[in-house]
């Protein structure tokens, strides 16, 4: 072989990367980690993300912060390390030199994927001084049922400086459509802003839709716009008779309200109501279909007040407009408006409770972050750190009011609001302990949500629990269940003892008025953690580190069936403990640790006590995850602090 045949060889070879199969179709380092995707989003923890890049590389990316040129780069989470991906910076108005937000394309130099995914998002949380926004809005949005990206934080390191607090966001791509909707080969297009751009006519022309402001994400060499002037042309040219017809073989109108209503409670300032046009949004079109649906985007401006008003330029949006102004759609408005009031709760519900959660978590490393800004200026960290204290302050007061303000904002315009029967949301009976979806378990702790639930709160301290409180009951299976609290929004109860595996019917009776019935479905088991403190009662976590040797006690419910069982509603004795049957199967770190005791709390209502011995050879780590298993259920993991 000659050596001009030798070189051109050489240069046809794929490049070899050590661990990386030379032909296989795409690489994913995180395959065989133990870890999902689900561990990479988890939102109960604050993750850490390292990035490493050339330093002429990073100096030409901040000082072309406008610009979307990629650069190579390496970037490493929980040890599993990601070379060559590409980085550019990320934005509109919240671009930043020293702070850029960030597109990370792991398959933009390689072919290969992480946890299955090809790109996610690092936001810089500019100008969302709370840097909790957006998480909470998308959080909203997918409990109304409205796909949006999940969100968590994570610690951001570059060459080992660190770049402060951001959110880390799922991208809006193919496999996202995949799991949300069923269909990834329809159009995907991202909003791109035209000034005043309100759904109006522009013309026949495709052309004057995409692609501005209609921007393809897929299909791009063939983004098929001839839909989009179809679809606007019947939202401003159909008769009013013919309106609803026309507009819903391109968008569920109903779907599209939900989708509103989420943005207007939650006071968005530059959405699909903004004074200044639409803005931030995904629009997907269904594969051969006319029918498509928006998904939300970029969230951090929401929160502008519990005052902030809805309904002001809606009167100049096409769309909104014209489906405000058919009765039914009118109606389902405005039960939507009262469906996000009731999942948001007021003071104390879900969304409160929410932002003392986030809080926790982010704000010791958020207090660190040199780079975050004040009133859209570098500032000393001091000063920054009021602002931060001074936002949230200002978001805290928000479940609080605008619940009171929306009401009042829909009865001055005259929008038929929903009688005071009480409401219970779909798919709202949750594990109290988790407030996660799905089975429930006989005995244990359940939340429901919902709007119109009691007239006024209530709760009971100790004793025994009462089958009505506050002229409240909830029956399941026509028993009524043993009640811990009562609000507006939020109910509190114990799964009777006795109810039956199987579906079973909940309904909600307050000042004798019946809501609708939901179904729920029971288990054997239904496993959820509330806490895990130390011998002191203390928190095991960060301030509070377990070591291996030391006892350690877990607090949860649904973990099935105990000997000495207590009445339902009744406290559990001390003597004789009510023991689980089935001891419960309990990891610390990936390690089997010894169950000391696993019974009913005593003098507690459905809450287990397990203590268990933190095992040897745990490493040390501030997100060392916990996973109980009863009757072979897992709860979710639960982290703690080891030292």
């Amino acid at each position: 072989m000659t050596g001009r045949h030798l070189l051109l060889l050489l240069l046809l070879l794929p490049a070899i990367v050590p661990g990386r199969p030379v032909w296989a179709q795409t690489f994913d380092p995180a395959k065989g980690s133990g870890l999902t995707l689900d561990d990479f989003l988890d939102d109960k923890v604050m993750h850490e993300i390292r990035i490493t890049i050339n330093p002429r590389d990073l100096a030409a990316l901040q000082n072309n912060f406008r610009d979307n040129t990629y650069y190579p780069a390496n970037f490493t989470w929980r040890g599993i390390q990601v070379e060559n991906v590409g980085i550019r910076s990320k934005g509109r108005t919240s671009r930043r030199p020293d702070k850029p937000g960030l597109r990370v394309d792991l398959n933009r130099f390689e072919d290969q994927e992480f946890f299955g995914r090809k790109s996610f998002l690092l936001d810089n949380n500019i100008p969302d001084f709370t840097m909790m926004k957006e998480r909470i809005t998308m959080e909203v949005y997918r409990r109304m049922g409205v796909p949006a990206p999940r969100e968590t934080h994570t610690r951001l390191f570059i060459n080992d400086t660190y770049f402060g607090v951001y959110t880390l966001i799922e991208s809006t791509d193919k496999k996202f459509l995949k799991q949300w909707l069923d269909d990834d080969e329809g159009y995907l297009y991202e909003w791109e802003y035209l000034t005043q751009y309100r759904f109006q006519y522009l013309g026949d022309n495709p052309a004057l839709y995409s692609p501005i402001p209609f921007k393809p994400e897929t299909n791009e060499k063939n983004p098929d716009p001839k839909p989009l002037e179809e679809m606007i042309r019947a939202i401003n040219n159909s008769s009013d008779a013919e309106f609803v017809t026309a507009v819903s073989e391109y968008l569920n109108l109903k779907q599209f309200l939900t989708y509103l209503s989420v943005e207007l409670y939650l006071s968005e300032y530059d959405g699909f109501l903004s004074e200044f046009g639409v803005n931030n949004l995904y629009f997907y079109r269904y594969d051969k279909k006319k029918l498509g649906m928006f998904i939300p985007k970029d969230r951090d401006n929401t929160f502008n007040g519990a005052d902030f008003p809805m309904l002001k330029y809606a009167g100049d949006n096409a769309l909104v407009k014209r489906a405000l102004a058919v009765p039914e759609l009118r109606k389902h408005f405005t039960e939507e408006m009262m469906r996000v009031a009731s999942i948001c709760g007021g003071p104390g519900g879900w969304m409160d409770q929410e932002m003392d959660r986030i809080y926790a978590i982010i704000q010791e490393d958020v207090r660190k972050d040199s780079k975050k800004e004040c009133d859209d200026r570098q500032c000393p960290v001091e000063d920054s750190n009021k602002v931060f204290d001074r936002f949230m302050d200002f978001i805290k007061e928000f479940p609080k009011n605008r619940r009171a303000f929306v009401v009042k904002e829909l009865k001055e315009a005259g929008y038929p609001l929903p009688s005071e029967v009480p409401s219970v949301n779909r798919e709202s009976a949750r594990n109290a302990a988790t407030d996660a979806p799905g089975t429930l378990a006989p005995g244990s702790l359940v939340s429901i949500q919902g709007f119109g639930l009691a007239q006024e709160a209530k709760s009971v301290s100790e004793g025994a629990w009462p089958s009505s409180l506050a002229n409240v009951s909830v029956l399941i299976g026509g028993k009524a269940a043993p009640v811990r609290s009562v609000a507006v929004d939020r109910i509190v109860l114990q799964l009777p003892w006795e109810t039956p595996k199987g579906k079973s019917q909940l309904v909600v009776v307050s000042s004798g008025i019946r809501s609708e019935e939901i179904s729920i479905e029971v288990g054997t088991v239904a496993p959820g953690i509330f806490s895990v403190v130390n011998s002191s009662g203390a928190r095991v976590d960060s301030e509070a580190p377990a070591a291996p040797g030391d006892v350690v006690t877990i607090y949860a419910t649904g973990m099935g069936e105990v000997s000495n069982r207590p009445e339902t509603g009744a406290a559990a004795a001390a003597d004789p403990l009510s023991m689980m049957v089935e001891l419960p199967v309990v990891t610390i770190g990936g390690v089997t640790a010894e169950v000391v005791s696993a019974a009913l709390e005593p003098g507690a209502v459905g809450r287990y006590r397990v203590d268990v011995k933190v095992p040897g050879g745990v490493a040390a780590g501030a997100e060392t995850p916990v996973v109980v298993q009863a009757g072979g259920v897992a709860a979710p993991v639960f982290a703690i602090a080891i030292r």
